[in-house]
């Protein structure tokens, strides 16, 4: 998850998208994602928490970070 921070953190980025392909799994599944920015993690008939059609968002430090499903 280091790549996430030297890209999104340092990278003076103000809004960031990043995808995930499932709740489990590989390292850009919901899991790993929500775990790296402070997003809650749990997910209830396949929709995460806060969710809005699939799309978690949250701050982290000053960047607008998007959690998004491949699909969308």
């Amino acid at each position: 998850m280091d790549d996430y921070d030297e890209e999104v953190i340092r990278g003076n980025l103000l809004e960031v998208r990043l995808t995930y392909e499932g709740f489990e799994g590989p390292s850009n599944s919901f899991s790993r994602l929500a775990e790296w920015s402070g997003a809650m993690d749990n997910v209830k008939a396949n929709v995460p928490r806060t969710a809005y059609k699939g799309i978690v968002s949250l701050w982290k430090g000053n960047v607008k970070v998007h959690l998004v499903p491949k699909e969308f």
